[in-house]
């Protein structure tokens, strides 16, 4: 059958289920009933050659077909609760303040531990589409997603989407690794990322002012660089060296200082944030002590603020030192930087990151944007290229000259489009590529 005629047949096939369907199938109001699905850590063993990532997100199905014989194992965070903060900080005198602080960064923190196993909270909608599932990623392989009735497009993007009571996160960036990169391997860890809704309320100014104060303390900086792992950080790292994972998705982060600088305006964000990275990059170097041999190179996404990060100032994850660990990445959209991305120095490469193919629970076909999907992406490309092997540092440097292009270079280092796997990349009019 010629493709024309094939793309013909299928929408006129889903535009006849949905007028047979339509009036059996309930409104889908609302984010649906909940569905809980526990699953087991795998446990299986760690190959020998393949390279393995280890993916830190929330919204895992690990039932999910695209994902079979991928996931090694699957952990979850448990912590204790938050101790309450009495009385507030700026009401505490300085020298308490900083003798409660040196206290605390002498002892183990043992808050937070990886618990084998994770479970998925869902929608019950996703039930109620399994007759129509075959026809719906049919539309996707044959990119006529923009061609469906718009009844159609509307109920499975409610049953999907909902109303963000349900997040499949993790799902969606684990399918894109395990796409764009055939031979890798997957841990997964799952735990609760905050969300923009969710962001902490704002801070007076004299906390901040505390808080610049102490972590500008010679006494305290030291301390905090000399303090012992975490009982988290070393479970983390155990669990690392155990299926041997060189590679780590981050796809979630903090917000930029000029959101938060909209959200809580007349606070100094740009020198908390400076203060707080420059400790934060001393301390890494004093990590690696306590954790030889870590070669771990970890991908982590940019942000969604639409800001320009250039220094320590700006964000969290700026951090300009060519031997780090990490590698930023912004997305790109067809027209260039994504309008969404975060975008500047600070910003390492840019990605894929509108109109990326990935699956959802119980086997939909999904696109997925943002720089939430263009770092996966990009980690994929370094794990299909260079393998598991070699330091993080060397992998790093070998990313950076192989993918990192400078078209131009005033915009930053793009991953090129022709290297990227067309098989996780959906067409015009939404995505990039002449049509299928």
């Amino acid at each position: 059958m010629h493709a024309w005629s094939h793309r013909a047949l299928v929408v006129a096939l889903v535009g006849a289920l949905v007028a047979c369907s339509e009036p059996e199938l309930p409104a889908m109001d609302g984010p649906g009933a909940e569905v809980v699905e526990s699953f087991v850590s795998p446990e299986l063993a760690a190959p020998a050659d393949a390279p393995v990532a280890l993916v830190v997100d929330e919204g895992f199905d690990l039932g999910l077909e695209a994902l079979a014989g991928r996931v090694l194992a699957a952990y979850h965070v448990e912590c204790a609760p938050e101790p309450p903060t009495s009385p507030p900080l700026e009401a505490t005198p300085f020298a308490e303040a900083k003798a409660s602080m040196l206290a605390t960064f002498q002892k183990r923190d043992e808050r937070c531990r990886l618990v084998p196993g994770l479970t998925l909270r869902r929608s019950s909608w996703l039930d109620t589409l399994e007759d129509e599932r075959n026809d719906w990623n049919e539309a996707f392989d044959q990119e006529l997603l923009h061609e469906l009735p718009d009844a159609y497009y509307r109920r499975f993007n409610a049953a999907l989407y909902g109303d963000g009571k349900y997040t499949y996160h993790g799902t969606y960036v684990a399918s894109i690794v395990a796409a764009a990169a055939p031979k890798a391997k997957l841990v997964v860890v799952e735990t609760d990322l905050l969300s923009a809704g969710e962001r902490a309320s704002c801070p007076t100014r004299g906390t901040m002012d505390r808080w610049i104060e102490l972590y500008r303390d010679p006494d305290i900086a030291e301390a905090y660089m000399a303090r012992p792992p975490s009982r988290f950080d070393a479970e983390l790292f155990a669990l690392e060296r155990r299926y041997g994972v060189t590679y780590r998705n981050q796809s979630f982060g903090s917000d930029p200082a000029a959101v938060r600088l909209k959200d809580c305006p007349g606070l100094p964000w740009n020198d908390f944030y400076d203060v707080v990275t420059k400790l934060s990059i001393k301390a890494e170097r004093a990590r690696d002590a306590l954790f030889p041999g870590d070669e771990t190179l970890v991908f982590r996404s940019a942000g969604n603020a639409s800001a320009v990060v250039d220094t320590s100032r700006d964000a969290l994850y700026c951090e300009p030192l060519d031997d780090r660990r990490y590698l930023t990445i912004g997305a790109y959209d067809p027209d260039g930087v994504a309008s969404f991305s975060n975008s500047g120095g600070c910003v390492d490469v840019y990605a894929p990151g509108v109109a990326v193919l990935a699956w959802a629970p119980k086997g939909y076909r999904v696109l997925f944007g943002g720089t939430s999907a263009a770092a996966p992406l990009a980690m994929a490309m370094a794990m299909r290229t260079f393998g598991p092997t070699g330091s993080r540092g060397a992998r790093r440097s070998a990313f950076l000259e192989r993918f990192g292009q400078s078209s131009p270079p005033s915009l930053g280092r793009f991953v090129p489009l022709a290297k990227v796997p067309t098989s996780v990349l959906y067409g015009p009019p939404w995505g990039f590529g002449a049509p299928k």
